[in-house]
């Protein structure tokens, strides 16, 4: 048997950038990926508290100390996304 386990979780964190014509990821600070065990390129699951939004993509590595969590989507995904929005942002084993 096989179980898909949580194996990273950065809860509650605020949105401060949405980029529209980056195709697909999630920037996130250096310090937050080393928090949760998230690793670069690593997929992840993105949900936006605010308005239930949720999509699958994978974590990139923003300056670290930045704070930055920039998600990066298609036009259609990105504009559901709002700068200082909170999102649950994890990725599962």
């Amino acid at each position: 048997m096989i179980r898909k386990m949580l194996q990273g979780k950065l809860h509650r964190v605020k949105v401060t950038q949405a980029d529209l014509h980056y195709e697909g990821s999630c920037a996130i600070d250096q310090d937050f990926l080393d928090a949760a065990g998230i690793l670069e390129n690593e997929a992840i699951d993105i949900w936006n508290v605010n308005n239930g939004k949720r999509f699958s993509t994978y974590a990139i590595a923003a300056e670290r100390g930045s704070k930055i969590i920039s998600v990066n989507a298609r036009q259609r995904t990105a504009r559901t996304w709002r700068y200082s929005d909170y999102c649950q942002l994890r990725d599962d084993v």
